[in-house]
């Protein structure tokens, strides 16, 4: 398995003004600290062992990633303009 290093501080900063800000910025630096930073450690130090390590890791780090987010957005209370009870109407031409 292999061995994260911890977290760099700035993770709680806001993010600065032109750059991404909330949700995604949170998911860039996760992808960078979680799923490509052990993926380029392992290249750097040519073990193959620990590249597939990471890969195969890194793959089921994002599965969860996923699956916890669409969790969420099942959570999230629906728009007040969206009734579910009504059908989308089509106009014909």
């Amino acid at each position: 398995m292999f061995t994260r290093r911890q977290q760099p501080e700035t993770a709680q900063q806001p993010a600065s003004s032109g750059s991404q800000s909330g949700y995604m910025a949170e998911l860039e630096e996760w992808l960078d600290f979680t799923i490509f930073e052990p993926i380029e450690r392992a290249i750097a130090t040519g073990d193959t062992k620990e590249l597939h390590i990471a890969f195969s890791e890194s793959k089921q780090l994002l599965k969860r990633k996923v699956l916890a987010s669409y969790h969420n957005g099942l959570k999230a209370k629906p728009s007040s303009n969206y009734k579910s009870d009504e059908r989308p109407s089509y106009r014909r031409n």
